[in-house]
């Protein structure tokens, strides 16, 4: 446990600290006591309040560096703070690289939103490579570059975004 010095606002200090500040005394043994013996010197004890839910997506949990007086305690309090563009778009490169669902998934993914028709038919009129890795692939992975251009082929063309809203509702299906 640590413990703030309220004159100076000097922190962190450990109880040991403390005891060396004042080698003449004895403190109690009791935790309450021996609190209680460290603020009528200025000593507080510093309780870390528990890391707030937020939504990793879009933000991120920052730690205080110093405590702060909440209801009467002196506290180690969290601030949760959107993410930066750069932090979004490493968070987003990161996911597209470990996004993968069945077939199965992204055909249903597709059929909720109504364009399973519209892309097999576009595939039936690419190359016949694209056709073989659409009929027989066992993974599909978002991080190939081929979701992207099937998207710009659609009508209305879908955007990178799109796609990946697509693998997001396919990775949900069973």
């Amino acid at each position: 446990m640590t413990y703030i010095y309220t004159p100076d606002g000097a922190y962190p200090i450990s109880a040991r600290d403390i005891q060396a500040i004042y080698p003449n005394t004895s403190f109690p043994r009791d935790e309450a006591q021996r609190d209680a013996a460290f603020a009528e010197r200025g000593y507080h004890r510093v309780v870390r309040a528990d890391e707030p839910a937020y939504d990793p997506a879009t933000h991120k949990a920052v730690k205080h560096t110093t405590p702060a007086l909440v209801n009467g305690t002196w506290t180690l309090g969290w601030d949760v703070v959107a993410l930066t563009q750069g932090e979004l778009a490493a968070n987003l490169a990161a996911w597209r690289q470990q996004a993968t669902c069945t077939p199965r998934q992204f055909r249903l993914a597709l059929l909720d939103i109504d364009l399973l028709d519209d892309l097999e038919a576009m595939v039936a009129n690419l190359p016949r490579a694209v056709r073989v890795e659409w009929e027989y692939s066992v993974l599909l992975e978002r991080k190939n570059p081929q979701w992207d251009t099937l998207g710009a082929l659609m009508t209305p063309a879908k955007t990178p975004e799109d796609i990946d809203d697509v693998f997001r509702l396919a990775m949900t299906k069973g």
